[in-house]
């Protein structure tokens, strides 16, 4: 959409590139992060962990300006449920030493070298855990929302 309003796509990428960034998710799953659950069980899983961020509705603002996308976040490990819950711990707080993760923490768009807030995101419920017998891996599944201004 033109204009100063955030669309889908652009939510995604947004919430997409401030996981990437977050310095202990990015070292245990480098770039591995999709907006879909896309394998196929008999093709085999993917290289793990790896995160799944997948839309999942939302609210907004009368004049669109405003919105609150929701998503739902996976952390997914085939080793074990502990380094399941790792990644997750570090998508949401970082690392404890200054750098954030996700929980609060702001939302920004970097374009021609410029650095825009854009918003930032909360985790609207904790996460519950499972087993995906079909995929031989551990999750995490919390679900989470951001503020987004255009």
């Amino acid at each position: 959409m033109a204009g100063p309003y955030i669309g889908i796509e652009e939510a995604m990428a947004l919430m997409r590139d401030s996981i990437c960034a977050i310095g202990p998710v990015k070292d245990l799953v480098g770039a591995r992060v999709y907006g879909s659950h896309f394998w196929d069980a008999n093709a085999g899983t993917p290289t793990m962990p790896l995160v799944i961020l997948e839309f999942a509705g939302g609210g907004g603002a009368y004049d669109g300006r405003i919105q609150r996308p929701e998503f739902v976040v996976w952390a997914y490990s085939d080793k074990s449920a502990s380094e399941a819950r790792r990644l997750y711990d570090a998508l949401y707080g970082g690392d404890g030493d200054g750098n954030p993760g996700l929980q609060m923490g702001r939302i920004v768009s970097h374009v021609a070298g410029v650095t825009r807030q854009r918003g930032y995101a909360f985790e609207a419920s904790r996460p519950r855990d499972g087993y995906n017998g079909t995929l031989g891996a551990w999750y995490l599944r919390g679900t989470w929302s951001a503020v987004l201004a255009g």
